[in-house]
């Protein structure tokens, strides 16, 4: 229905060096559930449900046709979904930052794509791209 799942996985030694990854080099082939920030679902769409009806996760007010954004109260955990209009719809993705025992701002994220391989690799690029200019803007570089 979806075409073939797809579940790409970046943590955060992987950020460190994002502009060299290409989008091949961190997919693996989605097999059952998937755990994102602590969350266990099925399949994307479940991950999306669970993160709706979960109540320490708040919907964000975004302009935006494309996503959806939940977060915690923090913003450090943030959960986007693609909406069904987006080509790699049902994607779900958690990015969670944090501070290291050095003091340096790291990342991890997540994303669950069900769609073709083709719209995951597109959103996996989008998102690598977006993290790198967040590492940047919390590194002062």
């Amino acid at each position: 229905m979806f075409g073939q799942a797809i579940m790409i996985l970046v943590v955060g030694a992987q950020l460190q060096a994002a502009s060299q990854i290409t989008a091949e080099q961190v997919h693996q082939d989605a097999t059952g559930s998937s755990t994102m920030c602590g969350i266990t679902g099925r399949n994307a769409n479940d991950l999306m449900e669970i993160v709706r009806r979960t109540s320490r996760l708040h919907k964000q007010s975004i302009n935006s046709p494309r996503f959806e954004l939940y977060s915690t109260d923090d913003s450090l955990t943030q959960w986007t979904f693609t909406q069904p209009s987006e080509p790699a719809y049902p994607a779900v993705s958690c990015r969670h930052t944090f501070q290291g025992a050095d003091g340096g701002w790291r990342q991890t994220r997540d994303l669950r794509c069900d769609a073709s391989r083709a719209a995951c690799d597109r959103l996996f690029i989008e998102f690598r791209d977006l993290d790198e200019r967040m590492k940047r803007a919390l590194n002062g570089s």
